[in-house]
């Protein structure tokens, strides 16, 4: 197995997607997604951070990036409620 490469930009340590997290503003994740795998991202890691604590909003990041790129997605939460929902 050769190198993969995962993306790590989408995610809430970011000004740009923690305004995308607070106003559900698809275009911004959509925008990192297309950008990671246009870049040769063999994943796209999906980080909520410390931006919300309800599950529904990293639901929705990790189906805003399903529904704009093939890219596998790894889920990156150490919530367990998060991984278990997100499956």
């Amino acid at each position: 197995i050769g190198m993969i490469f995962i993306g790590e930009r989408i995610n809430g340590g970011f000004k740009d997607i923690v305004k995308a997290i607070k106003e559900k503003d698809k275009d911004i994740i959509k925008k990192w997604a297309i950008r990671q795998t246009q870049a040769g991202a063999n994943y796209i890691d999906v980080n909520i951070g410390a931006v919300s604590n309800k599950v529904e909003d990293y639901i929705w990041m990790i189906e805003t990036v399903q529904e704009t790129v093939p890219t596998p997605i790894s889920i990156d939460t150490n919530k367990l409620e998060f991984v278990k929902e997100a499956l």
